[in-house]
């Protein structure tokens, strides 16, 4: 519930520009209120890769943020 535009929006333009700029396309994991199977079913229909439900743990943010980053140097 972004005030311009909503998630599922947003990411499909950055999708769209790393494919158009022909970068590898970011990991998003989407952080959401929204519990039910169609909202889940809404994150990865729009190309995200996983959500994370509110409220949740700085272990469970952690674990996704290892999970999508292995083999990305900085």
């Amino acid at each position: 519930n972004m005030p311009i535009m909503d998630g599922f929006e947003a990411t499909k333009i950055i999708l769209e520009l790393s494919t158009k700029k022909k970068t590898p396309a970011p990991s998003i994991v989407a952080i959401t209120a929204n519990i039910s199977p169609i909202d889940h079913r809404y994150c990865y229909d729009c190309g995200m890769i996983d959500y994370l439900a509110k409220p949740f743990t700085k272990s469970q943010i952690r674990e996704k943020i290892d999970e999508y980053s292995k083999g990305i140097s900085y």
